[in-house]
C-alpha cells in the first residue's frame, strides 16, 4: 500500500513514549532516547485493511562543544504490529527470572537478542563487563538503557500494542 503513488492515505500518529540512558555522571552530556510511536495508515474508508505498526527511533547522547553539538545522531525504523508482538515476547525473555538464559548467567556473560526486518535490533546484555543493558539499535545508532528501565520498556510497547489493536 505504502509503495503505490496514486492513492491518498491517511496517517494517524499517536503519542510517542520515551525511555533514556543514564545520565552520565557528567552533567554536560545528554543521555541516549529510545522512542516508540504508534502509526496506523489506511486508505479512507479502508480502515481495516489499513497498516498499524510503530516508529521507533534512537537518539544517541551528545554534548556541545563550543556551541557545537557532537553526537546525537538519531535513526528510525518501523515495525508492524506483528514484528512488535514478537519484540514484546524477547522482552517478557529479558525480563523472566525463570529464563533460560539467566540459568547461567551468575557467572557468565549472556547476551539475548531480537532482531526486525527494517534494520531494528535489540540485545539484552548480562554480565560484569558491561553490567545489565538493553541495547537498541538501528543501522549504525544506538542507546544503551539500563535494564532497571526495562518494566517502563515493557508498558510503553504494550501500551501502543494495545492503542493499535483498539482501532478498526
Amino acid at each position: 500500500m505504502l509503495s503505490r503513488s496514486d492513492i491518498v492515505l491517511v496517517k494517524h500518529f499517536y503519542q510517542e513514549r520515551r525511555s533514556s540512558e543514564e545520565q552520565s555522571k557528567y552533567p554536560e552530556i545528554r543521555p541516549g532516547i529510545f522512542s516508540i510511536r504508534p502509526v496506523w495508515v489506511y486508505e479512507p474508508g479502508k480502515q481495516s485493511a489499513g497498516l498499524k505498526g510503530a516508529v521507533l527511533m534512537v537518539r544517541e547522547s551528545y554534548f556541545f562543544d563550543d556551541g557545537n553539538m557532537r553526537g546525537g545522531e538519531k535513526a528510525e525504523a518501523t515495525l508492524d504490529l506483528d514484528e512488535l508482538t514478537d519484540m514484546r515476547n524477547a522482552l517478557s525473555q529479558v525480563q523472566s527470572s525463570s529464563a533460560p538464559w539467566r540459568a547461567s548467567a551468575a557467572n557468565d556473560e549472556i547476551e539475548l537478542q531480537f532482531s526486525a526486518k527494517d534494520d531494528f535490533s535489540m540485545s539484552a546484555f548480562h554480565g560484569e563487563s558491561q553490567g545489565d543493558i538493553l541495547d537498541m539499535q538501528i543501522g549504525p545508532r544506538s542507546v544503551a538503557i539500563n535494564l532497571v528501565h526495562l518494566p517502563e520498556i515493557i508498558q510503553n510497547v504494550d501500551a501502543v500494542i494495545q492503542l493499535l489493536n483498539s482501532k478498526s
